[in-house]
């Protein structure tokens, strides 16, 4: 499926795009979108936008600091609710900055 990524603030900056278009499998999660992002732009995970933490168990959890601000068409997903928010088809997932926003929703 495809889903639309655009970048605001210091996630530009780190990327040097405002938008990006990747194709992912049916039925991921918010996670695994992350995962797949920081494959493409690893300096996200260098610099700590987004962190990815081994639990007990040894599975990878997706993180982003608490400055970081992530929507899914506007409406904000928390981190604890990364692993079970699955994506559809065209969706758009917006990385901001608190300080543009910080409401629990994100219109742009």
């Amino acid at each position: 499926m495809t889903l639309n990524v655009r970048f605001y603030g210091m996630f530009q900056m780190v990327t040097g795009l405002m938008e990006y278009t990747i194709e992912i499998p049916e039925r991921s999660t918010l996670a695994m979108a992350l995962r797949d992002l920081v494959v493409r732009f690893p300096r996200l995970a260098e610099v700590g936008l987004i962190k990815s933490i081994k639990t007990e168990d040894d599975e990878s959890q997706v993180r982003v600091p608490d400055f970081v601000v992530l929507a899914v068409n506007g409406e904000r997903v928390p981190a604890s609710g990364f692993d079970s928010f699955f994506l559809n088809d065209n969706d758009t997932i917006h990385f901001a900055p608190v300080s543009i926003g910080g409401a629990e929703s994100l219109k742009v």
